[in-house]
């Protein structure tokens, strides 16, 4: 009775399939990773095995060659069409195993026909008829996921603590409290609650911390010099432009106009574009936000709310009332008459 070979096809550092008769044995391609196979013949068997040549084929009518093909003797031949490739081999020991080294082409073989491989020696695999064993797979190509994009990570807002300003278009300042002078911001910036946010030259994206779950708020804005004031779930937007021509306690003092006051606005404005809590605050009114795009302009006599999109909850102070105004009409808060 013929001593028992045993074919596998593996990938290096896989572990074995199990052990068949030559006539009926089989393997799986699995791919090394290069586009190659490797076939793997172990003499399960204890008792040395005398193996002349080993053929290999791809199946008839698959398309694929063999483009090149190491054995035990070094390179094969044969090699092209009809795909097949025939290796000088050695006599197996007990328990050691040979391996060949397949070059398809084209590669990589991924035609689930598998092959077969013939093995010539002495006894039963005789020449011409060697003992042949069938190969299924190959197994699917593993597919390797992309690495994950690093996420850019940027500054975090804390409520009532710190903001994060964005400048978006043109040029946005900034002063923080305590500070004398503005400075020009050029990209995502932490700043401390209070700051003064300079967008009249610009449009600034303001986010703030709308929990402590990590939720945010954000509100775009433009056109204006205001204080961030976040209070809780309400972010307040305060008109902080110095106004000329506004009453003051001392009248001796607002007689007098200096350089720096003859400098100053008769009014101003600012516009904001939010869907969350923020608030703009005028001389004699305030405009809450509920989804919407509104200009807030302001002089020392008068407060008006233009709404251009959606609806915001103006306050009067004066008259202290809430009134809801539509887009795309205006509310005007007027000082009392003294």
């Amino acid at each position: 009775m013929r001593r028992l070979l045993v074919l596998t096809v593996l990938a290096l550092g896989l572990a074995a399939a199990p052990a068949h008769a030559a006539t009926q044995g089989f393997g799986v391609f699995t791919h090394n990773g290069d586009g190659t196979l490797t076939l793997t013949v172990t003499n399960t068997s204890d008792a040395l095995e005398q193996i002349d040549s080993v053929e290999f084929r791809f199946p008839i009518g698959s398309g694929y060659t063999v483009a090149s093909a190491t054995g035990p003797g070094g390179a094969c031949g044969g090699g092209g069409s009809p795909g097949y490739t025939l290796c000088g081999f050695t006599d197996i020991p007990a328990g050691q195993s040979r391996t060949i080294r397949v070059a398809p082409s084209p590669a990589p073989y991924s035609d689930r026909g598998g092959g077969s491989l013939g093995i010539y020696g002495g006894g039963d695999c005789g020449n011409p008829s060697p003992c042949v064993s069938t190969i299924t797979g190959p197994e699917p190509l593993p597919v390797t996921a992309p690495p994950p994009t690093p996420t850019q990570t940027g500054p975090t807002p804390t409520q009532d603590q710190t903001q994060v300003i964005t400048p978006l278009t043109g040029t946005v300042l900034v002063r923080q409290p305590g500070q004398k002078v503005f400075t020009k911001l050029l990209a995502a910036t932490l700043i401390k609650d209070r700051s003064e946010v300079d967008t009249r030259k610009g449009t600034a994206r303001i986010t703030v911390a709308k929990d402590k779950f990590g939720g945010t708020s954000t509100a775009d804005v433009s056109l204006g010099l205001v204080i961030v004031d976040q209070m809780g779930r309400l972010t307040q937007l305060k008109l902080s432009e110095k106004l000329t021509g506004c009453p003051r306690g001392d009248k001796r003092k607002s007689r007098s106009k200096s350089k720096a006051s003859r400098r100053k606005p008769k009014k101003r404005r600012v516009f904001v574009k939010s869907k969350d809590n923020f608030q703009t605050r005028g001389n004699h009114a305030a405009g809450t936000v509920r989804g919407t795009q509104w200009t807030t302009n302001d002089t020392c006599k008068s407060t008006t709310i233009r709404v251009t999109e959606g609806i915001v909850a103006v306050r009067d102070f004066v008259k202290k009332r809430t009134v809801s105004v539509r887009a795309p009409k205006s509310y005007t808060a007027r000082a009392r008459k003294r």
